[in-house]
């Protein structure tokens, strides 16, 4: 475990001191083998409202959420089992799994935050706005056809791969694919 702890000690115009602490906490490093083949940047304006009863500005708590995401589409190579054949010069590549979301990065930034007299905004709130922000999002890349556009990509990298082993005289053989066989085949 890492740990590092800072002060940041700033002195303001009228002589007032505002100190800082924090702790980082390095949990754990983990190895991966992750290709990520296609990068989409999002930005999204959602506008959240809620009301108590009745929608009268006095029950009535709203908020305009802009959300810029960056989601990473790709492989979990791990999940494939790679095997050399010297002697025929083959490389066999084995389960190539579908493409898969491999991260979400996303800022939010609330807007024009209105609450009623009876109706306020919690920490709770922001944490519900903030998840289905990001729920929203997610649903919005599983929508669109990022997707398929990641395995013609994928497909265009093995092709070049292919076309490297095929001018050192070796052949990469594809097995036991879990989508886009036919074409993957062809090489």
């Amino acid at each position: 475990v890492l740990t590092s702890i800072f002060t940041n000690t700033d002195e303001t115009p009228d002589s007032t001191f505002i100190e800082s602490t924090g702790t980082i906490l390095l949990k754990n490093v983990e190895k991966v083998a992750k290709l990520t083949v296609v990068e989409n940047n999002y930005s999204e304006v959602f506008t959240f409202t809620d009301f108590t009863n009745w929608d009268l500005p006095i029950f009535r708590k709203k908020m305009v959420v802009k959300s810029d995401s960056k989601v990473g589409i790709g492989f979990d190579l791990k999940k494939m089992e790679f095997g050399i054949d010297e002697e025929l010069k083959e490389i066999h590549i084995k389960n190539i799994p579908l493409p898969e979301i491999l991260y979400m990065e996303d800022n939010i930034t609330y807007f024009d935050t209105e609450e009623g007299l009876f109706n306020s905004f919690s920490e709770k709130d922001y944490t519900e706005i903030h998840k289905k922000t990001k729920d929203m999002v997610m649903a919005m890349v599983c929508d669109s056809p990022v997707f398929q556009e990641v395995e013609y990509s994928f497909i265009d990298h093995l092709s070049i791969l292919a076309q490297v082993a095929k001018e050192s005289e070796w052949k990469i053989l594809i097995k036991d694919n879990q989508w886009a066989d036919e074409i993957l085949y062809q090489l």
